[in-house]
């Protein structure tokens, strides 16, 4: 969000783009910001939702419709639908803008069994130019053609992960049981008993997104020292589980891990 914020700068209307919104809780940072700014103030925020269907949006729509006007700030949300990324067109984004941001979490590593879609995806960004583009994936190289690396890479990455869950959440935690069976189960599936087209759920590291997003003319930005400041701020929030939270950069990029294994990374992109 940082990212976004310093992207958006002084602009009055600001169209930001969420590819996977799910409670959006996220932009409440982007807008309590621009609600606070003064000189110049903001004169509209539109937030479209990038989504399958539009019934699952609707409560995330109903909660940043009434944060807004807690915050009197002039604000729409736009439900974007489509039944795949492929069908993404740039026209469906007709919002008068002075600044368009993009944030991405978590999504893009499901569209890289589907190129075709990730391709059209990107093309579709690259014609909208926006200011920013934020985006978190999973740090992760499992995408080999080898059964023997992915799995390598995968009991290193699961074990992490799995460690970090057992750190912050009690066993019998629902949410944790529902983590562990719907976003790590998955793609341990994929990597231990799928091939080819089955394999569904592909992890790459940022070095690969990097080349992959150099091809459509995007450029990585920076993420200032502030950014890494908040990073380390809410690790340390955690209390003594947050030490073994490690947080460090790669290229421009915001890397964070476990115990010193990479699980996650955050990086901002302009398109040229």
């Amino acid at each position: 969000m940082q990212a976004i914020i310093d992207g958006v700068g002084d602009a009055q209307r600001v169209h930001a783009i969420d590819l996977g919104i799910q409670m959006g809780v996220q932009w409440a940072i982007l807008m309590d910001h621009l609600a606070s700014r003064r000189h110049p103030p903001c004169e509209r925020l539109v937030i479209s939702a990038v989504t399958k269907l539009e019934t699952t949006v609707s409560e995330t729509r109903r909660w940043l419709t009434s944060f807004a006007e807690s915050l009197s700030l002039p604000f729409s949300f736009n439900a974007v639908v489509v039944s795949d990324m492929g069908r993404l067109k740039s026209d469906m984004f007709t919002e008068a803008a002075d600044v368009v941001v993009v944030y991405s979490s978590m999504m893009l590593y499901r569209l890289i069994v589907k190129q075709e879609e990730l391709v059209s995806l990107l093309k579709v960004l690259k014609t909208l130019n926006p200011r920013v583009m934020a985006v978190a994936e999973l740090e992760a190289s499992q995408n080999s053609t080898s059964f023997v690396a992915r799995f390598v890479e995968a009991l290193f990455y699961n074990g992490a992960f799995f460690d970090a869950l057992d750190a912050f959440m009690g066993r019998e935690d629902g949410d944790r049981r529902r983590i562990e069976s719907e976003f790590c189960g998955e793609g341990i599936r994929s990597v231990v008993a799928a091939e080819g087209e089955e394999r569904i759920v592909r992890q790459v590291k940022i070095g690969v997104w990097r080349s992959f997003f150099g091809r459509f003319g995007a450029e990585e930005v920076g993420l200032n020292r502030w950014a890494e400041y908040q990073a380390g701020l809410i690790v340390g929030g955690f209390g003594s589980g947050g030490r073994h939270c490690t947080i460090e950069m790669d290229g421009k990029a915001l890397i964070v891990g476990w115990k010193g294994t990479p699980l996650h990374s955050i990086s901002a992109w302009k398109f040229g």
